[in-house]
């Protein structure tokens, strides 16, 4: 009998982990070393109105802080040369190089008069579907976007300008933002858990479901001319706000490029495919960027050529999305926009209260009664535009996550985020004992059949009559008659070509493969009643059931 001497050994019986309580986590610690909660929200008023960078280090090891500092030094150089960049004053010298920056920007501006205006492409792309959708409709002024934003094309730069340079706290009407022991901590106006009438969609593109409100084309031209011309109190830039100079407080547009993924890669398949998503936002919200790009990242700087989408068509959807915030929507009248008067408006407008009447009166004059509403035009063209009448964190991460649905429609071969399933194949308990030839349907099909139809990954041991996976060491693959024995701990069968009968050690983490498919493994089962572990054989038929979720709505998965 032919035997195999392995220095593995069968897994003895484990542990029980420790606790989760019985460990001890490192606790905060104040200037004076006595321990704080992890998580002080109040943190801001237990120090002077100035920025103390000291206490809001103190809590990063040494070699956190080096690294912390640096960085903080780098961005705010970043910061001051980008305010500069376009037109604005900046608050520091940028560390000794702005004068040098300067001139490196006086330069390029002189050369390039005739480029002051010039769009990135993603924004070319927008401002062309914009044009194209809107096109012939009287509107009350001219749709254009921002051309001149703060650009965030590095993480970090969002954040640091969400609070002022000297201060940990920022307060306007639409959000409260202040600094605490974990980093800024963000509280909008609207903490929402409904979005019952929110969803607002543009008429004369692709079909408008029944629940959504439906939107007149030049009602929608009008909103959009009216979000980007938002009051100046809005372009405030949190970072320059407490300066006392008017002319060192910056008031501008922010914006970033997103480059979320539609279609994950597949080795030897298919690339991954993402799609472009550029979001702007009035400065004084510039939080909601910073939200946004720690879930989908930050994809750099949309003007340059290896940032472009369009020229990497290799995992480019072909698909591009916009997003403004404009929370001073609310504030729009429904007459001026453009919405029919009732005796003219139609049943359905009558139902979603898209008219203006004499009667109205309070916030009924106002669009949508003035409460916060998402409103987007998208077509089969592949660009969606859509405008956020609140900045409301989750309105933003839900609106990159509806382009991704609409980017997976328009591409095909794709599907939706809530799309998905399992392959799910029967299991069974065999105990301490499995006979592959009493246990097993299919007994038909032989080793050495398979063996020559799939020797491509199959590296057959002759002496023993077995073959082990070239890409997947723990896959072993057996002859038909196998046996598995966890009471003498072996595996035997009998060689396919001489007949003799084989016994090799059973393994704790290998999966034996019989040829019709068939896989029996070893694994260790605790006992519910007595809390002990005992080993058992599971075998897994090799034919699964395809269990597809093709789309479900939001939250549906949470269950």
């Amino acid at each position: 009998m032919l035997k195999r001497a392995s220095s593995l050994e069968l897994l003895p019986d484990v542990s029980t982990p420790v606790a989760n309580q019985d460990l001890k986590p490192h606790l905060f610690t104040d200037l004076e070393g006595k321990p704080e909660k992890i998580a002080d929200s109040s943190f801001h008023f237990k120090q002077a109105p100035a920025f103390d960078s000291a206490r809001a280090l103190s809590h990063y090891s040494p070699d956190e802080l080096d690294v912390r500092a640096a960085n903080l030094k780098e961005q705010r150089c970043v910061i001051d040369v980008k305010l500069a960049s376009i037109g604005l004053e900046p608050v520091n010298d940028a560390g000794g190089f702005l004068p040098i920056a300067r001139e490196i920007l006086d330069h390029y501006k002189a050369r390039s008069l005739d480029m002051r205006d010039f769009m990135c492409p993603a924004d070319r792309r927008i401002q062309d579907f914009i044009d194209s959708y809107l096109k012939g409709l009287p509107l009350n002024d001219a749709v254009e976007l921002p051309t001149k934003t703060f650009l965030c094309d590095r993480n970090g730069l969002a954040r640091t300008l969400s609070l002022p340079i000297d201060r940990d706290e920022y307060t306007n009407e639409n959000i409260h933002s202040y600094r605490i022991k974990q980093g800024i901590l963000h509280n909008p106006l609207h903490d929402r858990r409904t979005t019952k009438g929110v969803f607002h969609i543009a008429e004369g593109g692709l079909p408008i479901p029944d629940e959504k409100i439906a939107v007149p084309k030049r009602v929608f031209g009008n909103i959009l001319a009216a979000a980007l011309k938002p009051p100046a109190d809005l372009l405030e830039v949190p970072y320059t706000s407490t300066q006392t100079a008017t002319t060192h407080r910056a008031g501008c547009w922010a914006s970033t490029l997103l480059r979320p993924t539609v279609v994950p890669g597949v080795h030897n398949w298919i690339s991954e495919k993402t799609m472009e998503v550029r979001m702007f936002a009035p400065a004084s919200l510039i939080a909601n960027i910073d939200f946004v790009e720690c879930i989908f990242g930050n994809a750099g700087d949309p003007y340059l050529p290896e940032n472009d989408a369009g020229l990497d068509v290799e995992h480019w959807t072909g698909t591009t999305g916009a997003i403004i915030l404009a929370p001073h929507m609310r504030r729009l009248l429904k007459k001026d926009i453009g919405l029919p008067h009732k005796e003219e408006a139609t049943e359905r407008q009558i139902r979603d209260g898209m008219y203006w009447s004499e009667d109205d009166e309070g916030d009924d004059v106002y669009y949508h009664g003035g409460k916060p509403f998402k409103l987007c035009a998208r077509t089969l063209e592949g660009v969606m535009v859509t405008l956020i009448a609140d900045n409301y964190f989750g309105y933003s991460k839900k609106e990159v996550k509806t382009m991704l649905s609409y980017s997976a429609n328009v591409y095909g071969l794709a599907e939706e985020e809530h799309a998905g399933g399992a392959i799910c194949a029967a299991s069974y308990n065999w105990g301490l004992e499995f006979a592959a030839d009493t246990r097993v349907e299919r007994r038909d099909v032989k080793f050495l059949a398979q063996l020559e139809q799939y020797e491509g990954f199959m590296q057959y041991d002759r002496a023993l009559g077995y073959a082990t996976d070239r890409n997947h060491d723990e896959i072993v693959y057996v002859p038909e008659d196998a046996r598995l024995s966890i009471n003498t701990k072996s595996v035997e069968w009998t060689h396919p070509e001489t007949g003799q009968p084989v016994t090799v050690k059973l393994l704790y983490g290998k999966y034996y493969v019989l040829p019709c498919g068939y896989t029996v493994y070893l694994e260790l089962q605790r006992n519910s009643t007595e809390q002990k572990h005992h080993w058992a054989l599971i075998g897994r038929k090799a034919d699964g059931i395809l269990c597809h979720k093709p789309a479900t709505v939001s939250g549906g998965g949470k269950r």
